[in-house]
């Protein structure tokens, strides 16, 4: 017959839940602050600020996190507003500003199309610029040169990103099997290893999202 599980127990499965996500929620949090501080600067019309803002928040990805995905969209909004203005530069800055928060956080691999579509603006303002301030009177590069320049650029953490994914799950899961295993017979042992193991866990993935 199944034990039943001591509310001590559930209330502990609950602390070791939060420890387990509160570097999550203090990742989004900080997102969703930024995020807020680059709207009112906008508001403002201090745009620059406004955009270094939407890029910090942007660089605090976590999955499911809906605050990154909105800077990533406004800073991608710029610089599209930047290129039909055709203010070259600006466009490019801001289209290599989204890149570049794409692949440092393992967002390109999950956000595929976005990824792609700033690869291209960066490859086509490139060029532009290129022909637009030709350096010493040499010929402009041409776009496989251009593409070629962004191959050791491409997202390195796709394969970390899911890594990371999987560690996350794992930890979770491992979590709600801590009221079972701390109820069973002689379970403090088992309850505490499988605690350590969740922690051990938690820390490998938040390892694969920032450090790999």
């Amino acid at each position: 017959m199944r034990r039943p599980v001591p509310a001590a127990l559930g209330a502990a499965a609950a602390v070791a839940a939060l420890v387990l996500a509160a570097p999550a929620l203090r990742l989004a949090l900080v997102g969703r602050a930024e995020l807020a501080r680059g709207v009112a600067a906008q508001a403002a019309g201090d745009t620059r600020a406004a955009l270094a803002l939407y890029e910090r928040a942007a660089r605090c990805a976590f999955p499911f996190s809906p605050w990154s995905g909105e800077a990533l969209a406004r800073r991608d909004a710029h610089g599209r507003a930047r290129e039909r203005e055709g203010r070259t530069a600006p466009a490019l800055a801001a289209a290599e500003s989204l890149r570049g928060a794409l692949l440092a956080t393992g967002t390109a691999s999950r956000r595929p199309e976005l990824a792609a579509a700033a690869e291209r603006r960066v490859v086509r303002l490139r060029l532009a610029l290129a022909r637009e301030w030709p350096e010493g009177g040499a010929p402009p590069p041409g776009e496989a040169a251009v593409r070629a320049s962004l191959v050791r650029r491409r997202d390195p953490r796709g394969a970390a990103a899911a890594a990371g994914m999987l560690c996350f799950g794992l930890a979770l899961a491992a979590v709600a099997r801590l009221p079972r295993r701390w109820a069973a017979p002689d379970g403090a042992r088992a309850g505490l290893a499988l605690y350590g193991a969740a922690c051990l866990l938690l820390a490998a993935a938040l390892g694969c999202f920032f450090f790999a």
